[in-house]
């Protein structure tokens, strides 16, 4: 049984450390953004509430921040459409 749990860790880990590293070297704000959405569900799936809120908010910040960059419409939808799913994922990790 020891081992078991010891192999889940390790999956955990190996998981969030490979979406770390991609995010680390990610230019591409939108892939950042889907990027940071995996780690917060990640970490919410292994009960790791504080570090999914972390990923979640920064994601949420991003968006916002390329919202304010935007000056096409048709981006400006988009970057709302994926603010509100960062909303409403944070809403759910915080109840």
């Amino acid at each position: 049984m020891l081992l078991t749990g010891s192999a889940l860790v390790f999956s955990q880990q190996a998981i969030t450390d490979s979406l770390s590293n991609s995010l680390k070297t990610e230019k591409d704000v939108l892939t950042k953004f889907n990027l940071m959405n995996k780690l917060c569900q990640a970490h919410r799936s292994f009960g790791n509430n504080d570090s999914a809120l972390y990923y979640g908010k920064n994601a949420l910040s991003a968006i916002r921040e390329e919202l304010r960059k935007q000056n096409k419409p048709a981006g400006k939808v988009l970057v709302l459409k994926l603010e509100k799913e960062s909303i409403e994922w944070m809403q759910q990790l915080e109840d």
